[in-house]
């Protein structure tokens, strides 16, 4: 495996550019300061996928990827192997003129990096600067309509320090000494920017020149100098290509068009958009758009892995959820399943087994894209006979067996929910909802959760009045959740049919906020808080009105954070209240008779002794007297 710092990039470029053109396929892996913002937002069971996506938003933007991973695979014709060339990129985001750079760590990630020995004097001190679209158009523009003295002005203390001590040793240099040549340490490009605007343009004795680590003056004459000037590269273009290395790795992933694999690669996609192209959008079509337009071919092997599941008992889910696992399991004990795989042969001479390392981004990388071929394999066995063990697959083989799979992403936390990109998102195979009601009220909620905790990844979520929803993560867990709350405690009621993909909100007076909950085992509550308070009254008195039926319709408004007409969080609340009146007479009219922002109108046709059975977070907005 290569180490790519910045020090070596120049050099290495060709290396890497031939590698990334002539490969069939990159695998890729990144490792990130953090994941986790101080307030970060619960991913839940009960997540939409456009849900999902605003969480990682929220979570991920103050943070950036400080080692990326690259493994090249190329098949070699007429054989049955891969070669891979890997490289590994500290990535540092270096100070910029007129712009105040940030970069935050989370503490469990720093000793997370640690642990797998991440070396941070490289990424300090060697790490390879990088800009996204907007950014380094905002260089452009700074260098095009500022003058020298503006970047000065701006910069950091420290900068301003640095340039000062350097200024000085240059004035004694040529006052006092006789040595033609000065040489000083200065790694920040753009010190070695104004170092060089200044000299050249004020000075016409002196000539500069520089690499990654540091800057030269040369006394010379008068009329060399002149000569020079007109030879001299465009100092704009040497700053702006020294901050942009890893800008053009990936701008070179992307216009190469060469398929991407990833494991668990939704994160990372997350994390290229904003640090090498542009911020996240708002709009998750948007986001899946400019993914698919970078990268049109996308394969994530976790993905792989729950489809590979269901055609071969190949042990425990948990044995399938991590990279390690998935690499261990098929090159030791499931390596029958891939036997006469094609061979991963690595280009480095100097890469010995035991050199190789988990959460190395570079290693990742190749761990990565050899289980995508052990996997691609077993499917094209699958696909057209086992009469392929006997002789050489061929790449394109290899790859129209798992072509039906391209561009589908694994979301965590549900592997029955998936992401595809360049489509749209298929409709959704999740499990559905558990609607639970408590029998006694003293059963408190850490009790409910408790009950679950033998099943997994479970979240539960206060609905109404001693109701709870649960949500598991596969379809196997709905029934036997089921089964275990049957007894004198609880009332399990059908399950919530949630297929068409909507997400529900724990309903309030004026909406719900999403808050950390106490956690048990795997399990999340989500908890209601509210922000303000509304009186609410379930008497016919209260609405004006004189009933003299016994059925009467009851237009209710319910108010939540996205609820609009038919989504599921109206359909559940229908359902609840169809329960309460036993009649099946209740249908949501927001499309004929629109709610109030944030809301939902329900009517309700019911027996008006049943009005006190409303849970409190429902608010009459108008009962009427029309009977059936």
């Amino acid at each position: 495996m290569e180490e790519v710092l910045d020090s070596n990039f120049e050099s290495l470029y060709p290396q890497i550019e031939s590698a990334i053109n002539n490969a069939n396929f990159i695998a890729i892996d990144a490792e990130f300061s953090g994941i986790y913002s101080e307030n970060h937002l619960i991913q839940t069971l009960f997540d939409t996928l456009n849900d999902r996506y605003e969480t990682l938003k929220k979570n991920i933007q103050q943070f950036a990827i400080v080692q990326f991973g690259i493994a090249t695979f190329h098949h070699i014709p007429f054989e049955n192997a891969y070669e891979t060339k890997c490289f590994n990129f500290y990535l540092f985001p270096k100070s910029v003129p007129l712009q105040n750079r940030k970069l935050s760590w989370q503490v469990t990630s720093l000793n997370f990096l640690c642990k797998h020995n991440f070396d941070f004097n490289k990424f300090l001190n060697d790490g390879i600067c990088y800009l996204n679209e907007p950014d380094e158009k905002l260089l452009k523009d700074c260098l095009t309509k500022y003058d020298l003295a503006n970047i000065v002005e701006h910069l950091l203390f420290e900068e301003e320090i640095e340039l000062n001590e350097c200024k000085n040793q240059i004035s004694k240099w040529m006052a006092r000494s006789e040595d033609l040549t000065l040489k000083l340490q200065v790694t920040n490009p753009t010190l070695q920017y104004i170092l060089h605007k200044d000299l050249r343009n004020n000075y016409n004795n002196i000539w500069t020149a520089s690499d990654n680590k540091s800057i030269s003056m040369l006394k010379i004459k008068s009329d060399v100098h002149n000569f020079m000037l007109k030879q001299e590269d465009n100092l704009d273009e040497v700053l702006l290509n020294s901050l942009t290395k890893f800008s053009k790795i990936f701008k070179l992933l992307s216009s190469s068009k060469k398929f991407i694999v990833g494991h668990n690669v939704l994160l990372d996609l997350m994390f290229m958009h904003q640090q090498f192209y542009k911020p996240l959008p708002d709009s998750y079509v948007e986001f899946k758009n400019n993914i698919h337009t970078l990268f049109p071919e996308i394969y994530d092997t976790k993905f792989l892995s729950f489809e590979l599941r269901k055609l071969y008992n190949v042990g425990a889910t948990w044995e399938l959820s991590s990279l390690s696992a998935l690499y261990e399991y098929f090159t030791t004990r499931g390596g029958f399943l891939s036997f006469n795989s094609p061979k991963i042969v690595l280009f480095e001479e100097c890469s010995t087994p035991s050199q190789k390392r988990y959460h190395t981004a570079g290693w990742d990388a190749y761990f990565t894209g050899c289980i995508f071929v052990k996997m691609a394999h077993i499917f094209c066995i699958k696909k057209f006979g086992p009469g392929l063990e006997e002789r050489i697959v061929t790449h394109s083989e290899l790859i129209n067996s798992v072509k039906k799979f391209v561009n589908s992403v694994n979301i965590s936390r549900s592997n029955e929910m998936y992401m595809k990109f360049g489509e749209e998102d298929p409709i959704l195979s999740r499990p559905e909802w558990l609607h639970v009601k408590l029998k006694s009220p003293s059963i408190d909620i850490k009790e409910l959760i408790k009950k679950f905790s033998s099943f997994g990844s479970v979240d539960v979520m206060p609905f109404a009045h001693r109701c709870f929803l649960v949500a598991v993560s596969n379809h196997n867990r709905t029934y036997s959740a089921t089964c275990a709350l049957d007894g004198e405690r609880y009332i399990t009621c059908l399950p919530k049919n949630t297929s068409r993909g909507d997400s529900i909100r724990s309903p309030s007076s004026i909406g719900l906020a999403r808050m950390r909950g106490d956690s048990v085992g795997p399990l999340n509550v989500l908890c209601q808080q509210k922000e303000e308070t509304i009186e609410n009254t379930h008497t016919c008195r209260r609405s004006g009105l004189t009933v003299s039926k016994s059925l009467a319709q009851l237009r209710i408004v319910m108010f939540h954070e996205r609820c609009g007409p038919g989504c599921a969080f109206a359909l559940a609340w229908i359902e609840h209240l169809s329960r309460l009146a036993d009649s099946e007479n209740v249908f949501n009219e927001g499309e004929r008779a629109p709610a109030p922002k944030r809301s939902i109108a329900i009517t309700w046709c019911a027996e008006i002794n049943c009005l006190h059975q409303l849970p409190t977070e429902i608010t009459i907005l108008r009962l009427t007297q029309e009977g059936f």
